[in-house]
């Protein structure tokens, strides 16, 4: 099941089900399956705090990824996904990329670490990159 919830975020819509299915198709790629993601969109601030609370990092990102599963290596992934739109924007405009593809790359992202990719070293920052256009090229929407 996937849920997404909207906080401190207004006049903003995702197509749900068509997301949904593209994100369970991503983890299917690894042989995984979803057994619980929650989405959660935050202006700046919002996810600022989490970022300040749970990784101790005070500074702006466009998502962070939380593994519920608690690191055990298993094939349902249970996690949850918080995403700044804010930041999500700024990207787009940065890297002169629609909106609505920043953002998949964002889904993308954070369902590719819950699959166990990793993107601490340039190294890894370059197969996540690669797995992240991999994913985009599989919607269908």
């Amino acid at each position: 099941m996937i849920e997404f919830f909207f906080n401190e975020v207004e006049d903003f819509e995702v197509m749900e089900a068509e997301v949904s299915a593209w994100l369970i198709s991503i983890a299917n790629r690894y042989e995984k399956s979803i057994d619980y993601l929650e989405i959660n969109f935050w202006d700046d601030e919002g996810l600022n705090k989490i970022n300040k609370s749970i990784l101790n990092h005070d500074d702006y990102t466009d998502i962070i990824t939380i593994d519920l599963a608690g690191g055990e290596n298993t094939d349902k992934i249970t996690g949850e996904i918080h995403i700044s739109k804010e930041r999500v924007e700024d990207n787009a405009k940065n890297n002169s990329v629609a909106f609505i593809d920043e953002l998949h790359r964002v889904f993308a992202h954070g369902v590719l670490h819950l699959c166990g990719f990793d993107d601490k070293t340039d190294d890894l920052k370059s197969v996540m990159t690669n797995q992240e256009e991999i994913a985009l090229q599989l919607r269908m929407f």
